[in-house]
C-alpha cells in the first residue's frame, strides 16, 4: 500500500470507527451485549488491519461492522427529515444570535428530571388521527414535538413476554431470537422510559405473529430542548436547587460513560455531607425543604421525593457522601429512576457546564423557564 493509498484508508478507517463509537455510546442501554462486544471487537480488528497497510482485510471488517451497526441501530422511518427538523430549531436558536460560549442548547433525553424536564415521553393511540397526516404532522412536531409511531414485527415467529425483570417481545424464528423491548426505544436517543399501549391487548403464552403485524402504537413526544447558561458561575456562585448540566468525564462509576452530558439537580456544595432519610434530603444532619424545588419535591404528588437505592453509595439512612473542596453532588428530580450522584457521588467543579435556565422546545407546559 503506497503513501497515496493508506492516506485514504486511513481518513475511511477514521471515519467509520467515529461512527461506531457514537452508535454504541448512543445505543448502550438497549442494544445487545453481545452485539456492542462484537461491535468493538471489529473496530480493534479494523485499527490492526490499517496498521498492517491491509487493504484486503480493511474492506472485509468495514463491511462486516456495517452490519452489526444496522443491527445495534436501526435505521428509521422519515429518519433524515426528522433529523433535518431537529437541526432546523438548533440552526433557528443559534440564529439569534447566542453564541455556543455564552447560552448552550441541550436536549434532554432521558426521565430522569420529570416531571420537572421531559426526556422522551409517549402514550397510547390505536390509530393516526388527521393531525398525524402530512402536512398537519409536520405541523405538529414543529410545535410540539410529537409524532404517531407504529411498532410491527420484523419476522414471522412465537412471540414470548419474558417478566424477570427485562420485558421483551420474544420472536423465535426459524431457530434465531429476534427482541423488541417493550419500553419502546425512540430512534437515536437514551430512553427506556416510554410506554405504548398494546393495540387489540397484550400478547401471552406463545402468540404467532406474521411478520409486519402491528404490534403497539402511540405517540411519542421528542425530550425537552433547554438553553444552558455558560457564564453565570464565573461571576455567581452555585446555588443548592440549580438545574445544571455536566460532564461524565471524570464520574467514579462503571455504569456511567467518560464522553456524556448529563442534567440533574445541585443538591449538595463543596465541603458538605449528604444523606437522605426518605423523602428529605439531609445536609450536614439538617434535613432541607428550601429552596422552593425542595419544598416541591415533599409537597407535590407528582414527585415522589428523595429515595435510597439498593447498591448506590446511599442505600440507608446511615450512609453519606462527603463533599471534598471544588466537588458538587447532583440528583435527579426522579429519584425512582435516575442515574446520579447517590451511585456515583461529588463531581468536580471543572466538569460543571453551567446552570439550565429555560425551556425553548417543544411549546408545550414546560417551555419557559427552568425550575
Amino acid at each position: 500500500m503506497n503513501f497515496f493509498e493508506r492516506r485514504k484508508y486511513r481518513k475511511l478507517v477514521e471515519a467509520i470507527l467515529h461512527d461506531a463509537k457514537h452508535v454504541r455510546g448512543m445505543r448502550e442501554d438497549v442494544a445487545r451485549s453481545e452485539d456492542l462486544a462484537k461491535m468493538q471487537a471489529l473496530e480493534q480488528k479494523l485499527r490492526e488491519a490499517l496498521k498492517a497497510g491491509d487493504a484486503k482485510t480493511i474492506d472485509a471488517t468495514a463491511e462486516e461492522l456495517g452490519h452489526v451497526r444496522e443491527k445495534v441501530s436501526p435505521p428509521r422511518k422519515f429518519a433524515a427529515i426528522r433529523e433535518n427538523l431537529e437541526m432546523f430549531m438548533v440552526v433557528l436558536a443559534v440564529a439569534t444570535g447566542i453564541r455556543a460560549y455564552v447560552i448552550a442548547p441541550f436536549k434532554i433525553p432521558t426521565g430522569s428530571m420529570q416531571p420537572t424536564l421531559n426526556g422522551i415521553t409517549a402514550m397510547p393511540q390505536a390509530e393516526p388521527r388527521l393531525m398525524d397526516r402530512l402536512p398537519f404532522s409536520i405541523l405538529s412536531f414543529l410545535l410540539f414535538g410529537d409524532s404517531y409511531v407504529e411498532v410491527h414485527a420484523p419476522e414471522s415467529g412465537e412471540i414470548n413476554m419474558l417478566q424477570s425483570g427485562e420485558e421483551y417481545f420474544t420472536f423465535v424464528n426459524q431457530g434465531e431470537t429476534v427482541r423488541i423491548p417493550k419500553p419502546f426505544f425512540d430512534g437515536d436517543n437514551l430512553s427506556r422510559c416510554v410506554f405504548f399501549g398494546m393495540r387489540g391487548g397484550y400478547f401471552t403464552g406463545r402468540d404467532r405473529v406474521e411478520k409486519g403485524q402491528l404490534l403497539a402504537s402511540g405517540r411519542v413526544r421528542t425530550g425537552d430542548m433547554i438553553f444552558v447558561d455558560r457564564i453565570r458561575y464565573n461571576f455567581l456562585p452555585m446555588k443548592r436547587g440549580d438545574i445544571v448540566v455536566f460532564r461524565t468525564e471524570h464520574v467514579k462509576s462503571d455504569r456511567v460513560q467518560k464522553d456524556q452530558h448529563y442534567i440533574k439537580r445541585l443538591v449538595g456544595l463543596p465541603g458538605e455531607t449528604i444523606q437522605i432519610d426518605p423523602p428529605h434530603l439531609v445536609v450536614n444532619g439538617r434535613k432541607i425543604e428550601q429552596p422552593y424545588p425542595f419544598h416541591r419535591l415533599l409537597t407535590d404528588p407528582r414527585y415522589v421525593g428523595y429515595h435510597l437505592q439498593p447498591g448506590a453509595q446511599l442505600a440507608s439512612k446511615d450512609d453519606k457522601v462527603p463533599l471534598g473542596t471544588g466537588e458538587f453532588l447532583p440528583f435527579g428530580d426522579n429519584t425512582r429512576s435516575s442515574l446520579d450522584g447517590r451511585y456515583f457521588g461529588g463531581v468536580p467543579r471543572s466538569d460543571l457546564l453551567g446552570p439550565a435556565f429555560m425551556v425553548f422546545w417543544p411549546f408545550t407546559s414546560h417551555w419557559g423557564l427552568a425550575r
